[in-house]
């Protein structure tokens, strides 16, 4: 049934490639090169020692044992054997990674921990890689994230522990887009073992930021591996397992790629706009959408040094209300986690927008949003008035700002003098609140309802779910 349920799958797949491609062309898995380091090791370190750091890479301590190598080999002796080791320029891809690249018409990207190039080799050219994650990659399609970076730019490289602890815990970029890729898209696990310490991480990732409710993912697996324990430890983080031999794999992968996903709707020609009354004797013009489709942009931010939010939960609840909706087919949802300012400014310029949904931290001077170290800054009221009046009626398509966040009145009432409907916050709210107020708004935007009929909505999603909730929502019309 799981094969089933994922070859019907009508969305792209994010496909996660470990590292049983690179050891099928011959390339030393991360184990096999800590063993190859230490061999390198023998003339610096005391026999001890070397005891010490093979029982590391026994126990799966890799990040342990590659910090001591990379400190008594000196970073360019580490880096010149590194480099010796997986260099795979002579290598043939491997069975598994050209099936692999026959699903590209069904991929939306590709993350691996391999620093090897033979799924550049593989995609020939199709994808456009990235050593270090983008902010808005979720949204994006035709891309290759090596999460440990790539051989040839050793600054990118993810082996020791400070490496390490750089990317999970003080880079809030690469935590919060491995967030968004995951909850945002079903993704494939492809070539990995389950013992694998760099899968074992970032399943507990997953079943740590899904609180309970992980979105689904797959993922084929040799039989021998597929143990009772291993089994309710991944449908835990949503994973659910696909099992045969190595040539089963690409028999499945084959006929994934044999399925191609729909191609998008074209889009119709606009009708006339219709006027609403509003404000006395005001006429607003107020445009249907340029097509039959409701281009939603979410962007979330929640800087380090401010207090955490469920954000990820929201866009979770969002995707679900939008998925199981009857005009899910109509609604188009893209993502801008860890947003700056320059995030939320470019995503207008690339795509014409219905729906700009904000979540996150607010003040009464102006929304919050991060700069390029992960830092909170004030945007003002005014300033984000100005950004989002320029793509509204009668320039642009944009129709409705939704702000969930603590305190954005007056940044709703300042960008509700140019947008024809602002939803925005009075005073603090709760996380339950804002979590309830989206499920009970898309829900109604997925029905077909109007705005005003999906904040109305949205208030008695909150009232019958959260009724203790610190929660003041108000509609502003323009």
């Amino acid at each position: 049934m799981s094969l089933d349920e994922l070859s019907a799958l009508d969305v792209p797949l994010v496909v996660y490639a470990g590292d049983s491609i690179p050891t099928a062309a011959g390339l030393p898995s991360r184990a096999a090169l800590a063993g190859t380091l230490i061999q390198s090791a023998k003339d610096y370190l005391p026999p001890a020692q070397l005891d010490e750091l093979s029982g590391l890479v026994d126990a799966g301590e890799l990040p342990v044992a590659f910090s001591e190598l990379h400190r008594c080999l000196t970073p360019a002796g580490f880096g010149r054997l590194v480099e010796t080791a997986l260099d795979d320029d002579d290598a043939e891809v491997p069975a598994l990674g050209r099936a692999i690249a026959r699903l590209h018409k069904r991929v939306r990207g590709v993350i691996t921990p391999n620093l090897d190039h033979l799924l550049e080799r593989a995609f020939e050219g199709r994808l456009t890689v990235h050593a270090k994650p983008t902010a808005d990659l979720a949204s994006r399609t035709g891309w290759l994230l090596k999460m440990h970076g790539t051989l040839r730019d050793r600054s990118t490289w993810v082996f020791t522990e400070e490496q390490q602890g750089h990317v999970l815990h003080r880079d809030p970029l690469h935590r919060e887009v491995f967030r968004s890729l995951f909850f945002a898209h079903p993704v494939l696990f492809v070539g990995t073992r389950l013992d694998d310490p760099v899968l074992t991480e970032l399943i507990e990732q997953i079943q740590a930021l899904a609180q309970g409710q992980p979105p689904r993912h797959w993922a084929l697996v040799d039989d021998a591996e597929a143990t009772p324990l291993r089994r309710r430890k991944l449908a835990a983080a949503g994973i659910e397992l696909i099992t045969g031999h190595r040539a089963r794999h690409i028999e499945v992968l084959e006929a994934l790629a044999s399925r191609t996903t729909p191609a998008p709707k074209p889009a119709p020609t606009p009708s006339p706009a219709p006027v609403e009354q509003v404000r006395g004797q005001l006429i607003v013009p107020v445009p249907e959408a340029a097509s039959d489709t409701l281009s939603i942009l979410f962007v979330a931010a929640n800087p380090s040094g401010t207090d955490p939010l469920r954000l990820d939960r929201e866009l979770r609840l969002i995707r679900e209300s939008i998925e199981r909706s009857r005009g899910r087919d109509r609604l188009v949802l893209d993502i801008r986690t860890a947003a700056t300012v320059h995030d939320l400014r470019r995503a207008l310029l690339d795509k014409r927008y219905d729906v700009v949904h904000v979540c996150g931290h607010g003040e009464k001077e102006g929304l919050v949003l991060e700069d390029d170290r992960g830092e909170a800054v004030q945007v003002p009221a005014k300033a984000v008035a100005r950004l989002l009046s320029r793509y509204a009626p009668p320039s642009g398509g944009l129709r409705c700002v939704v702000l969930n966040a603590c305190w954005t009145l007056d940044t709703g009432e300042a960008t509700s003098m140019g947008v024809p409907f602002t939803v925005a916050m009075d005073g603090p709210i709760s996380d339950t609140g804002a979590l309830e107020f989206s499920r009970g708004f898309y829900d109604a935007l997925g029905a077909g309802r109007e705005f005003p009929d999906a904040f109305e909505e949205g208030r008695s999603c909150v009232d019958l779910a959260a009724p203790d909730a610190q929660f003041v929502a108000v509609f502003l019309r323009g």
